[in-house]
């Protein structure tokens, strides 16, 4: 005998409700939870040690199909010193009085602007420097300053507590190994 079949409602558990199993139809079979199969052995796992690792392959020349010769890799020139005299020189014919976006007032004060400009903008540096100048222009003044009241000035830059001491520094050893002046070359 078989009994019309409602539908089931699922309980909270998600499982058919009581009534809904005793109403089934007799022929079918319940229905059971598929649970996954376990392994029947557990294999132990043996330790193989890690591979050394290789270093990169050096660059090995090439060898072009037709000649068979072996092509060296390209070492890098060194430029020499009277190739960049002649560089600046072009450079100066072209344009003669080159202005920078840094404002200063003499070669101390561009000085000063540039070692402010590293990880900062010319228009932060610009706004910060002009009221600086106006009070310290030379390395004697930018000294007596002080690095407090230097600080007080450049605030507005990025890392201003150590551009104030490096500025400091700057100056005495401008005052006390150049004479106050900037060199008009690279070799300090």
């Amino acid at each position: 005998m078989t009994v019309k079949k409602k539908p089931s409602t699922p309980s909270k558990a998600g499982k058919p409700s009581v009534n809904a199993i005793s109403k089934r139809n007799v022929s079918q079979p319940a229905q059971t939870k598929k649970t996954p199969l376990k392994p029947q052995s557990k294999q132990k796992k043996v330790a193989t040690k890690p591979k050394p690792i290789k270093a990169a392959p050096k660059a090995k020349a090439k060898k072009t199909a037709k000649t068979a010769k072996t092509i060296k890799p390209r070492k890098r020139s060194r430029k020499k010193p009277a190739d960049f005299q002649e560089i600046f020189k072009r450079f100066s014919q072209l344009d003669p009085d080159p202005k920078g976006e840094l404002e200063s007032v003499n070669d101390f004060t561009l000085l000063v602007a540039v070692v402010l400009s590293a990880q900062a903008t010319d228009s932060g540096v610009n706004k910060a420097t002009r009221a600086l100048f106006k009070v310290a222009d030379t390395p004697e003044k930018m000294y007596a300053l002080g690095e407090e009241k230097l600080r007080q000035y450049i605030k507005t830059i990025g890392l201003f507590r150590n551009k104030a001491k490096n500025v400091i520094a700057l100056s005495k050893k401008l005052i006390e190994e150049y004479n106050s002046t900037v060199p008009q070359d690279r070799d300090i």
